[in-house]
């Protein structure tokens, strides 16, 4: 069974003043978006392809609109992102304010490929159109703050293996169904409340 963890970690430095849903033009912040992985001990497999198409803040009073951070095909073998190594998704400037939900779109093009090179593509419901939505708690920049989120994505419940296989010769393929979570939070150096 896979049993691992992936990681996105978010670095928002805050710069300067207001935000998404009270924004002054002129107010930005620094936003630098990395992805990382945790130990995958699913030893047959030799990668885990996707591709990020997007990734969005949703302001916290106005739900309706988005503030795209990323709008370029990134294709990752999360297998590769492992022990500390990141890859950076986006960096630029957002305005400073409050944000209610971080939105990632995941293309349906996905793998996994095994080391005997058998390739099984992802099935993915439907990320692809409205995107994985992860939901931000407290998540309030103000002038000069730096914040660190770090979103959890478990891969033993997001990578579903297809049929009840007693070996890897038995599995019939994968069902993609992310599973995200926020795991910590840090405003300017301090920890802070994260609500399941």
């Amino acid at each position: 069974m896979i049993n691992a963890h992936r990681i996105l970690v978010i670095a928002l430095c805050g710069v300067i003043l207001t935000g998404c849903d009270s924004a002054d033009n002129t107010s930005v912040a620094t936003v630098s978006i990395k992805l990382t992985d945790m130990p995958f001990p699913f030893d047959d497999a030799d990668s885990a392809n996707v591709v990020i198409q997007r990734v969005e803040l949703i302001g916290s009073e106005d739900s309706t609109s988005s503030l795209v951070i990323s709008d370029s095909l990134q294709p990752f073998n999360l297998l590769d992102l492992q022990n500390g190594v990141t890859a950076d998704l986006a960096s630029l400037d957002i305005p400073v304010g409050s944000y209610s939900q971080l939105r990632i779109v995941v293309l349906e093009d996905a793998s996994v490929v095994m080391k005997d090179s058998t390739s099984y593509n992802l099935k993915i419901p439907s990320g692809s159109e409205t995107g994985i939505k992860i939901n931000l708690s407290n998540f309030d920049l103000q002038e000069a703050d730096s914040a660190i989120v770090t979103v959890d994505f478990n891969v033993e419940e997001s990578f579903v293996v297809r049929g009840n296989p007693s070996t890897v010769k038995d599995i019939m393929g994968f069902i993609f169904k992310p599973v995200l979570k926020i795991e910590s939070y840090s405003l300017n150096g301090v920890p802070q409340t994260v609500q399941e």
